[in-house]
């Protein structure tokens, strides 16, 4: 029941990240909707803005790791528990009425339910435990290309993003539950252990993203290049651990204070 829940909540997080998008998009000022006027050339609209030729927005992501199947790599828990969240700044140079650059600046922390099956755990092959997960921290820079598909105010509208970029593992940790005899341990029917400071998570994750918008709310593909983990002598005989999933999709989020034009002045 409680795994029903869990995905269950997160499932109703991504509706209320739906909901508050669209409540946005549709609070647009109705200068907005003129496209005529949304001219980076015109001196008495502002610079900066989601259409104008600057724009910075703060950026708020939920996305589920995929549990993808390969020969080498461990499983995660295909019940939607394993997931992604971000945080972070964004900066888009508009080139074109179809054509933007930008960056990216991001916090992200994400979670890993490893299953316990043939392979076993992450560090003990053969042995199960009643739970395992990976959380990891990091924080990263990325940069896309922008392409918009049709005419529009000064809205972000309708857009295609493809990007790259590293992230920067500060703090990860391993948390195992085991099941145990109540009798033996003072009572507790089970016993939870975190180990941090694992050497054998890489600490650099390079990937490669895909982004598909309507206004403040994206579909975010993040695809992992590397391997999420690193050779060490302390584990695994000084081989490389197998992988966990390297694919994230979810929802993203982009909010910021709109930007009016100054009136004209009368000569």
């Amino acid at each position: 029941m409680g795994k029903i829940k869990k995905t269950i909540s997160r499932i109703l997080l991504l509706l209320v990240l739906i909901l508050v998008s669209r409540n946005l998009s549709a609070q647009q000022v109705l200068l907005d909707k003129n496209v005529e006027k949304q001219d980076v050339r015109n001196s008495f609209m502002p610079e900066r803005g989601p259409n104008m030729r600057h724009f910075w927005g703060r950026t708020f992501s939920y996305g589920f790791i995929i549990p993808l199947s390969y020969a080498d790599s461990l499983q995660i828990k295909s019940n939607l528990a394993s997931n992604s969240l971000g945080l972070g700044y964004r900066y888009k140079l508009k080139l074109s009425e179809f054509l933007s650059i930008g960056t990216d600046i991001q916090y992200l922390r994400s979670v890993w339910h490893i299953e316990q099956g043939s392979r076993g755990n992450l560090i003990q092959q053969g042995v199960r435990h009643h739970s395992q997960k990976l959380i990891t921290n990091d924080i990263g820079a990325g940069v896309y290309v922008r392409v918009n598909f049709a005419r529009r105010g000064n809205t972000l509208g309708k857009f295609f993003d493809a990007g790259t970029g590293a992230q920067y593992v500060f703090s990860n940790r391993l948390v195992t539950t085991d099941n145990v005899e109540a009798s033996k341990n003072g009572g507790a029917n089970k016993i939870k252990t975190a180990a941090s400071g694992l050497d054998y998570v890489n600490p650099i994750q390079p990937y490669i993203l895909a982004r598909a918008g309507f206004g403040r709310f994206a579909i975010i593909c993040r695809y992992r290049l590397s391997n999420l983990f690193s050779a060490s002598e302390n584990i695994y005989g000084g081989r490389t651990l197998p992988n966990l999933s390297d694919l994230t999709i979810g929802l993203e989020l982009t909010t910021f204070k709109a930007e009016r034009p100054e009136p004209e002045r009368e000569e």
